[in-house]
């Protein structure tokens, strides 16, 4: 029982470990400072109305339109309400750089016969291979 706990224990610690290396990499650090006011105004509705559960905030102030309400200003401090930071990666290629002196010129090979002309006397021995195997 005290290994299935441990192994519980282990795989929560990477999932958290992962979600924290995944929001790192994909989200613009001054929007995860905002978690701070995202608590404290989940804590303010929850004054004003104790049966809000944080599903139903979170459909409040992110689905749907922009409501302008008396709060507005404040609903505005919540994270990703706005794009404040807009960065565009752009692909940069260079070009390749061609040196003459290392290329090989590639050999010329004349073909005096044509090796798809079919003609009788090429596909004569090809019959004898493809002949079932005689028996003795």
């Amino acid at each position: 029982m005290e290994q299935q706990s441990y192994l519980c224990f282990m795989r929560r610690i990477a999932a958290i470990s992962l979600l924290l290396v995944f929001l790192a990499t994909n989200t613009e650090f001054h929007e995860l400072m905002k978690l701070g006011a995202f608590v404290s105004h989940y804590a303010e509705h929850k004054a004003e109305d104790p049966g809000l559960s944080l599903s139903e905030f979170i459909r409040i102030h992110y689905e749907g339109e922009v409501k302008y309400d008396e709060d507005y200003s404040r609903d505005m401090q919540l994270p990703f309400k706005t794009a404040d930071c807009i960065s565009l990666i752009a692909p940069c290629t260079l070009p390749v750089a061609s040196f003459p002196a290392l290329q090989h010129p590639s050999p010329v090979v004349k073909c005096t016969r044509n090796f798809f002309a079919r003609t009788a006397s090429s596909l004569s021995g090809c019959a004898d291979i493809w002949e079932p195997p005689k028996s003795a």
